[in-house]
């Protein structure tokens, strides 16, 4: 039982607006993921030492690829699943496990114009890094085990970043905050 009911607060980015911040470098940069008020709990909560987990559905640095030039999906050779985008760089068919190179063309049009999109893991803490000294933590299956998972979310302060790994091994550690990213896959 939560010993008092946690505050919600629901922000749809089409009517906030996208958040302009400065890199750890000082560019200017506008977000596309995070709102004004994210950006904010993530620099009180840096400045206060505090931990926050931010949830995304989708683990690694891509979950989908498509030709920019013909809209096809890359595709595994081996099943015609699409392929995910590792953090290695690899490409991933999640049905048969099949791992390929992500150098290559589009097997429909020989385009090398292939883009990656989704909210993923990788994309989530590789903007956050440019944005803050603090430690940033993915917890999913390409990053942790389920042991390995909890013994990391115990050390420290920090954003932790994650799959529903996050959420299945964090069910007795406290959290003052917390955000869901993306419902893109839920819709």
């Amino acid at each position: 039982p939560l010993p008092k009911k946690p505050e919600l607060h629901l922000v749809h980015m089409k009517e906030t607006g996208s958040a302009k911040t400065k890199t750890k470098d000082g560019l200017i940069k506008k977000q596309v993921l995070f709102s004004p008020e994210l950006i904010s709990l993530l620099h009180h909560c840096q400045k206060h030492n505090e931990s926050i987990f931010l949830y995304v559905v989708r683990k690694g640095f891509s979950h989908q690829t498509i030709c920019g030039d013909c809209s096809s999906p890359v595709i595994c050779s081996t099943c015609k699943k699409p392929l995910r985008l590792n953090s290695n760089k690899q490409f991933i068919c999640d049905m048969c496990k099949t791992v390929e190179d992500s150098n290559r063309a589009c097997s429909t049009c020989g385009s090398w114009n292939l883009i990656p999109f989704g909210v993923t893991t990788e994309l989530v803490a590789e903007q956050i890094q440019e944005l803050f000294d603090t430690p940033v933590h993915i917890i999913d299956g390409d990053h942790q085990t389920k042991s390995s998972a909890r013994k990391k979310m115990q050390e420290k302060a920090g954003i932790y970043v994650g799959t529903e790994l996050l959420l299945t091994q964090s069910y007795d550690i406290s959290y003052t905050y917390g955000a869901i990213i993306s419902l893109e896959t839920i819709l």
